[in-house]
């Protein structure tokens, strides 16, 4: 008896992952009955896509809920404001005290691809002069 896939798989990925390096995702969590700056559960991004990013962040997120996080995108002296979903989270030994996060960007605009472009190839540059 075959099994169906779970729903919030994503579909294979269509667009390439490239490392990122000082960089950050900022996820705002709770704040007394809402109100108040709450505690940030984001952390370092590892990579990105067009279309996505994984990170090592501070907390658990549940499976297909919908966020709006910051990324600090340092190299370029950039930060984009974006709806995500998420779609995966997993341990990692490399991450011993994180949980590494998968999340698809929804809502993209030009600017924002424009801005992840840019990030691409100064990432590109910073590894090819290593």
């Amino acid at each position: 008896m075959g099994m169906d896939p779970a729903p919030w798989r994503t579909p294979t990925r269509r667009f390439e992952r490239f490392d990122v390096t000082d960089c950050t995702v900022q996820i705002q969590k709770g704040g007394f009955l809402g109100m108040g700056k709450g505690k940030d559960i984001g952390g370092p991004i590892l990579d990105m896509s067009d279309f996505g990013m994984r990170y090592a962040g501070m907390e658990r997120l549940q499976i297909g809920a919908n966020l709006t996080v910051v990324a600090r995108l340092v190299p370029i002296g950039r930060q984009m404001k974006i709806p995500v979903v998420v779609r995966w989270c997993s341990q990692d030994t490399r991450y011993p005290d994180r949980v590494i996060v998968g999340i698809e960007f929804i809502g993209m605009g030009e600017e924002h691809l424009a801005q992840i472009q840019k990030l691409r190839e100064v990432m590109r540059k910073a590894t090819a002069g290593s």
